[in-house]
């Protein structure tokens, strides 16, 4: 395992090695505090606020939608080299600032009409809309690539590089720890807005972002257990069958371009970007699908409840099942459950669509979530990591940023949404079929 930067000082203000417990422990739920502070920067967070900031700005949902679009692509075009950095410098140093910047935008967001303002008074000679779209461009820029790319991939690896034949059961509690989170976002969002307006909402938001979670990832983030004197799983397992030991054994560290060139590689992130697409143009859109189907506004932010109950419920499992079986397995639960939320969303209706399109959400959430933080360090090594995880957040950031327009303009054209649910079902399923086809790159090597 090479050293980062962060490793002259993981043992200040206080060892990891001298607790009395594998720290291990701790750095999920840190990994989990991580995830979970990103919210405003993940598409559920931003859903709550899109109307209101669109009308403020007076901007068509056309324009926002491509504002964030833009923004978020990018956002995505700067996590690769983040990725490569996050090896050199460590968690502890790359979280905290992720945290700031996100604190900051969130506070001019706040105000984004008000800049918007002022940008239409320097450009007089620009069309009314640039303004507005301009600032927030600028501003999901920010907000994406702090939160939901940046944040959330430092978090992830963290808790990777801290577990080997225990990685999968690692993730699995993460999820359990913070699904009630993404559950409860656009819900409790909706009603802090609803509270204190959307100005001071952000404003809250924003502060605590950089008063409670900036000084938590100083003072606990910890990159790697190797810089601590650990080991990961906290010891070396006496007893592990063959199988097991050979899917978790790295033969061969992985660079970023070799990692590319396998077939594995493209498989396994094909879901993730789809994932993406899928669920952040539905969230983005989340509150018109529901009306367009009679459905209300706090039904709308309260769908998001029961499809992550029943992630949080199964995740610990899926992620112990992930450690004792080959991943292409895990993997096909990910698109036979996304498949099925995409059916229940293109006939989105109460009953069996509606039922669908929940328990779809929470299997595919569940998988999602397990195999962004297991995938890559089990076929690829944690050697590069960063800069492979920052290549495919870069990736998954990407189609997520293509979701919100990629609906909004089919709507447009075809009046629904339910055509655009069932394109991505066509491209899952081919998917599916292709992971028939897939094995662990690290197999050729050990077989050398």
């Amino acid at each position: 395992m090479h050293t980062c930067l962060e490793d002259r000082f993981s043992e200040k203000p206080f060892a990891p090695r001298r607790a009395p417990f594998f720290y291990g422990w701790v750095v999920i739920v840190l990994g989990g505090m991580g995830v979970l502070s990103s919210m405003p920067g993940q598409t559920l967070g931003v859903s709550a606020f899109k109307n209101l900031v669109r009308d403020a700005l007076g901007m068509s949902d056309i324009a926002i939608s491509t504002a964030y679009m833009v923004g978020t692509i990018m956002s995505a075009l700067l996590l690769t080299p983040i990725g490569k950095l996050l090896d050199r410098m460590g968690a502890r140093l790359v979280a905290p600032t992720a945290a700031l910047i996100m604190g900051l935008t969130l506070l001019l967001l706040a105000k984004c009409d008000v800049a918007a303002g002022l940008l239409a008074r320097l450009i007089p000679w620009a069309a009314p809309g640039v303004a507005p779209a301009v600032i927030m461009t600028l501003c999901f820029f920010a907000l994406r690539f702090s939160g939901q790319g940046v944040l959330t991939m430092t978090s992830r690896n963290m808790v990777a590089k801290w577990f080997n034949y225990k990685r999968g059961l690692a993730s699995g509690i993460m999820g359990f720890l913070t699904q009630p989170g993404f559950a409860a976002t656009p819900y409790f969002f909706s009603l802090l807005i609803d509270a204190y307006g959307w100005r001071h909402a952000w404003q809250l938001l924003g502060f605590a972002a950089i008063g409670i979670f900036l000084p938590a990832a100083i003072l606990f983030y910890r990159d790697n257990p190797e810089s601590c004197g650990l080991v990961p799983d906290g010891a070396k397992p006496t007893t592990v069958k063959k199988d097991q030991k050979d899917r978790h054994t790295i033969s061969h560290q992985f660079t970023l371009p070799e990692a590319r060139r396998t077939f594995a590689f493209w498989v396994f992130v094909g879901p993730a970007m789809m994932s993406a697409l899928f669920v952040t143009g539905l969230s983005f859109h989340i509150e018109n699908i529901f009306s367009s189907v009679g459905l209300p506004k706090d039904a709308a932010f309260a769908s998001f409840i029961p499809g992550c109950i029943i992630s949080m419920v199964v995740r610990p499992f899926l992620g112990k099942l992930a450690d004792s079986i080959r991943l292409h397995h895990i993997l096909r639960l990910q698109l036979v459950g996304l498949a099925l939320m995409m059916l229940g969303a293109a006939f989105l209706k109460p009953g069996l669509p509606l039922w669908a399109y929940y328990i779809g959400g929470g299997l595919s959430a569940s998988v999602f979530s397990i195999l962004l933080s297991i995938t890559w360090p089990t076929f690829f090594g944690r050697e590069h990591l960063g800069a492979i995880s920052g290549f495919v957040m870069s990736l998954i950031v990407f189609g997520s940023a293509v979701g919100p327009w990629f609906f909004s303009q089919l709507e447009g054209l075809t009046g629904n949404y339910a055509n655009g649910c069932l394109l991505c079902l066509v491209v899952t399923l081919l998917n599916l079929v292709a992971t028939f086809f897939v094995r662990n790159p690290q197999d050729s090597f050990r077989s050398a």
